[in-house]
């Protein structure tokens, strides 16, 4: 072999080898830029609507109570959180305060109008205990928000994660009739930790930990829920008109859970409480179960009639009971078509009857 082909040889070999490391291979060549689409991002995280448009957006509140009735002259107060930042190795720099609230009183529709920019708020109403608290504006909506409440004070905060560590996250995408929903809550259930030394994560831990939920509007469909410790998560996902879904997505420290989801048209579920004799029974609270979690409450009215919504298609659990014991706690199964209203009868053994032990 001649000098001239030992050379060129030994060019092709370098050539093919720089390529070769060079090239982009499998899913590095097709990897998604975007955190709300990646399953797992190994770079710092920023929390709140760091990737959203800036400005100011119009917000319409709707301040409803639990049967969906207007809340007129009743004062809203939206508080600014602001971001905090972790480094890969889950340090977290010095939280700032909170910013003043931004207050709005109802009219009498219960419409309160206020202009918000982009960013993670908590929501407060005096003496009133609201539904879901933390709201994510990443964008303008396209609708009113309607936001549902209780009378009472609201309940305790939910209990802290003990870890110094938060450098991991949830995301995901929430469809719904083949579109991506702008309007959305997600709720996280932390099972336990991860890794080396540290309990296997299941569903169902001994010590499940929930998250207050947070309402996401106005990002597209997508989501991200930052400075959470490595460990699994029960995800729930519901929206207006929409059923609720469970998901499970482990966390990483460093990166990112998904907890992608499609969700069902609702379906409900109502109908009479009535004792043995088919008489009405009124004040009966009656709850839909999944999997353990209260999906809707309602309370029969004078004619007996409850009615459960935004529920998904399938096998609920009904708990009906009433104050006071004066008629046996009652637990029913029954199926809801998705889409649609079921029709369903609870028949309950109330003192009054002669028939409680």
């Amino acid at each position: 072999m001649s000098a001239r082909t030992v050379l060129f040889v030994f060019v092709g070999a370098v050539i093919a080898v720089v390529a070769w490391f060079a090239w982009p291979r499998g899913h590095e060549a097709n990897a998604p830029a975007d955190a709300a689409t990646a399953p797992r991002v190994t770079a710092p995280i920023v929390r709140g609507s760091d990737n959203a448009a800036g400005g100011s957006l119009p917000v319409r509140f709707a301040l409803r109570d639990r049967r969906g009735g207007a809340l007129a002259d009743t004062e809203l107060s939206v508080i600014p959180t602001p971001p905090r930042v972790t480094d890969p190795d889950g340090a977290a720099a010095p939280a700032a305060p909170n910013a003043a609230p931004i207050t709005a009183t109802s009219g009498a529709d219960g419409i309160a109008t206020m202009t918000l920019a982009p960013g993670l708020y908590t929501l407060a109403i005096a003496n009133r205990a609201l539904a879901v608290d933390h709201l994510e504006l990443d964008g303008a909506p396209d609708r009113e928000i309607e936001i549902a409440s209780d009378e009472g004070e609201p309940p305790p905060p939910p209990e802290p994660l003990d870890t110094e560590d938060r450098s991991g996250g949830v995301v995901g995408t929430v469809l719904g009739g083949g579109a991506h929903l702008p309007d959305f809550t997600v709720a996280l259930v932390y099972d336990g930790a991860i890794g080396p030394g540290k309990p296997v994560v299941h569903a169902g831990a001994p010590h499940p930990i929930e998250l207050a939920p947070r309402r996401f509007v106005g990002g597209g469909g997508a989501f991200r829920w930052p400075e959470l410790p490595a460990g699994g998560y029960d995800v729930w996902i519901w929206a207006p008109g929409w059923g609720a879904a469970h998901t499970h997505t482990n966390v990483e420290a460093n990166a990112w859970g998904d907890a992608s989801i499609t969700l069902s048209p609702a379906a409900s579920v109502s109908g009479p409480v009535q004792d043995g004799r088919g008489v009405a029974v009124a004040k009966v609270i009656v709850t839909a179960e999944l999997d353990g979690r209260v999906l809707d409450q309602g309370i029969s009215d004078a004619d007996g009639i409850y009615l459960l919504d935004d529920l998904p298609g399938g096998t609920i659990t009904l708990r009906a009971r009433i104050v006071h014991d004066a008629c046996e706690p009652k637990t029913e199964i029954v199926s809801a078509a998705a889409g649609k209203r079921t029709t369903h009868t609870i028949e309950m053994t109330c003192a009054w009857q002669g028939q409680r032990p």
